[in-house]
């Protein structure tokens, strides 16, 4: 059965909006903080979906000091290292690997945020998932390019409400597809690092 994936960007919209002007800072920081170290500031990327997943269940605003928190520094690391550099890799094989990449990793962080599963772990769940939805994988992929494009046209100036909107619909379709995500890691005997968060 299909997911309506236009169906949580709606979604990630009316959460966002609820406390725009705080997202819009928010995001803005993290904007800054990866221009300014040249992309490595994308190690952060765990910590603002764990801010869209406690704003999203407390309907609370973001905290700016959270997309600092260094708690999962170690594990942060290596799942930025497995996404992006997984991303770059598939660029550098050919134009079509870097979206690929994208793709198959499109769980990655999600997972990351959650503290639940070891970042390779991340990886050959996201993978697995996307083989068994691929439709759903693809349609959503495609949505972020569409959605991203006017962004990069207006010199990244709407990013800091289209990126929060991004990562609310993602979250709320990861935390969707949670416990078939637990029940693919069951099958596969992979261990949890933890309980649910």
């Amino acid at each position: 059965m299909s997911t309506n994936i236009v169906d949580y960007y709606q979604r990630g919209w009316v959460e966002v909006q609820k406390n725009l002007f705080g997202w819009m800072i928010f995001y803005t920081a993290f904007m800054a903080v990866t221009i300014f170290t040249c992309g490595l500031g994308g190690i952060l990327y765990p910590n603002i979906v764990r801010e869209v997943r406690t704003s999203y269940r407390d309907g609370s605003g973001p905290q700016l000091s959270s997309l600092f928190n260094t708690e999962h520094l170690a594990n942060d690391l290596i799942n930025y290292l497995i996404y992006y550099g997984g991303i770059l890799l598939g660029g550098a094989v050919g134009g079509i690997g870097g979206p690929i990449a994208s793709l198959i990793l499109q769980f990655q962080m999600p997972l990351a945020a959650d503290d639940r599963y070891a970042p390779m772990d991340n990886a050959k769940l996201s993978l697995q998932h996307v083989s068994d939805h691929p439709g759903d994988h693809i349609v959503f992929l495609l949505m972020t390019y569409v959605l991203t494009i006017p962004t990069i046209l207006f010199c990244l100036l709407p990013l800091p409400i289209v990126g929060p909107v991004l990562l609310m619909a993602h979250w709320l379709w990861y935390e969707d597809i949670r416990s078939e995500l637990d029940t693919i890691a069951s099958d596969k005997e992979i261990k949890q690092l933890s309980g649910p968060v």
